[in-house]
């Protein structure tokens, strides 16, 4: 069955068709965009690259520096203040991150020192034109979801936790906690613990929950008996629902690993201190 089923307009669930369909039309107009770019080394073909090379013409600038910046990791950290400032798309995202994720996480957890954000947006700002539907689809998964915030924060730990993301673990744990998910549940997550040994510490709908996220993110599947165990506890469309946040941040968590996002200096201890 393709995605585009549970993203069909006569479904139940039209918040996340619609953003999941700008998503894809924004893929595919940055990708149009920059189609001389993949096929080449930088708008070169190999052998006018190699030409280049025998005559000793300096490589083209790449594109994003590898150095780790001290707590901004491998992306440079853009704000309103940064030189050149924001062109209107970035500073809209901005704007919006700052307002929509200020409220939720308080503004220390979305800002750094200079005015840049922290997290997941700095990425988005980036690029604006998927960010700004990436960071809609982030506002739907906590705005429109049929869970409740302890059961969908269920599959975002579970998904943090399968990445060892720290930033994504410092966001959401503390959502997670504030929502209603016990601490012992909370830390049986972050070992991921089978889920019959956290029977005791969580209520029917996050167990089922978790069963069905364990088994996903473990294996890449789940078991007819897992999956309607799951539909009949929760629903259908909060199964549909869960499957989509968990998707949004497994996104979320490999661009935080891929961009070595760190916390911010007033953290404390990384939540997987053996990652980097």
């Amino acid at each position: 069955m393709p995605p585009w089923t549970f993203c069909n307009g006569n479904t139940a669930y039209p918040s996340f068709r619609r953003k999941f369909a700008s998503i894809a039309s924004a893929l595919a107009r940055s990708v149009s965009s920059e189609s001389t770019i993949f096929p080449t080394v930088h708008g070169l073909d190999h052998s006018q690259s190699a030409a280049r090379r025998s005559l000793g013409t300096p490589k083209p600038k790449a594109y994003f520096s590898t150095t780790v910046t001290a707590f901004r990791g491998r992306l440079e950290s853009l704000s309103p203040a940064s030189e050149g400032g924001l062109d209107p798309q970035q500073k809209s995202i901005y704007e919006r991150v700052v307002s929509s994720r200020s409220a939720a996480l308080g503004r220390g957890r979305v800002l750094d020192e200079h005015g840049g954000l922290r997290g997941p947006w700095n990425a988005q700002v980036h690029s604006p034109i998927i960010g700004e539907y990436f960071e809609r689809l982030g506002t739907a998964c906590r705005e429109n979801n049929s869970l409740p915030v302890r059961v969908y924060e269920v599959g975002i730990l579970t998904v943090g936790a399968k990445w060892r993301s720290n930033f994504e673990w410092y966001a959401h744990a503390p959502l997670a906690r504030r929502g209603g998910l016990s601490e012992a549940a909370i830390e049986g997550i972050k070992e991921l613990a089978s889920p019959d040994d956290l029977a005791d510490v969580m209520e029917a709908d996050e167990l089922l929950a978790y069963r069905y996220c364990h088994e996903l993110t473990h294996t890449t599947r789940v078991s007819e008996t897992t999956y309607y165990a799951a539909v009949e506890g929760l629903g259908q469309r909060e199964v549909v629902d869960l499957t989509f946040t968990m998707g949004l941040y497994h996104a979320v968590s490999l661009s935080l690993n891929a961009f070595e996002v760190p916390l911010p200096p007033d953290a404390g201890p990384d939540p997987f201190p053996d990652e980097r």
